[in-house]
């Protein structure tokens, strides 16, 4: 992507959300993705490994399509591989998943507090195996427009080989707001809550913005060396957790 191009694509482009099931992120980029009309034969791929909240959001994505009047067909499935074949706009939203019991695991075993940047660079070694999966799979597309909004962006932005926007929001949920979350965007595909007035909510979004064209383009912050030297900035403060991080565990 060259920086500073507006994503105003003229032909039917595909789109791909990657971390489609984020209660944090995609009621937002749903409501972003649906502010702008797109070409004729666009599609929007949604794609997360947790098919429940998948399903949600397909079906919010479903409703938000009839409703805008589109033309986005809605695809979903739980394959990387698939979700970014031949995508041209890409939204990286993913969390840890599977990874989350583990996260959590090595925060209690050495003492660390969610909040402190130890815990940042934390989650950053462990998305790293998946960022080392989308950098493969981007490798072999042409030119595509992404968006990186993986938790903490400042880190997760030395992980992923391509120049990239780094949008840092929506806010972190917790335990509770999650399920907060979940009940609203059920409301939402249930009818509950008018999807007019949902899609509205999203228009100011720096998202929505961004693919309207009125936010500058993206920057390559990919650091080789970054994974290492969070590693040994982890271990001197806290021996043997190298080996806790790095245990040989697929995403």
């Amino acid at each position: 992507m060259t920086g500073g191009r507006p994503p105003l694509l003229d032909t039917a482009t595909k789109v791909a959300v990657i971390g489609a099931g984020s209660l944090r992120c995609s009621p937002t980029i749903l409501g972003a993705v649906f502010s702008r009309p797109w070409p004729q034969g666009s599609r929007l791929h949604l794609c997360d490994v947790h098919g429940e909240a998948l399903d949600l959001f397909s079906r919010m994505a479903t409703l938000y399509a009839a409703e805008s009047n589109s033309g986005l067909e809605i695809w979903s499935g739980s394959s990387l591989e698939s979700a970014l074949e031949g995508a041209d706009f890409i939204v990286l939203c993913f969390g840890l998943g599977p990874l989350q019991a583990r996260f959590e695991s090595v925060l209690e075993r050495f003492g660390i507090l969610p909040q402190a940047e130890e815990a940042d660079k934390i989650r950053a070694v462990l998305l790293n195996p998946l960022f080392e999966r989308v950098n493969d799979l981007l490798s072999g597309l042409h030119d595509p427009i992404v968006v990186n909004m993986v938790r903490p962006t400042r880190l997760t932005s030395q992980l992923l080989a391509a120049t990239a926007v780094d949008i840092d929001a929506p806010e972190t949920l917790d335990s509770a707001s999650r399920v907060t979350a979940a009940h609203y965007a059920l409301r939402v595909v249930q009818g509950d809550l008018y999807a007019s007035l949902e899609l509205k909510k999203h228009e100011a979004t720096p998202l929505a913005e961004f693919l309207r064209g009125t936010r500058g383009g993206g920057a390559l912050r990919f650091d080789a060396k970054a994974l290492t030297s969070w590693l040994a900035e982890l271990e001197r403060g806290h021996s043997g957790i190298s080996d806790a991080l790095l245990r040989d565990e697929p995403y």
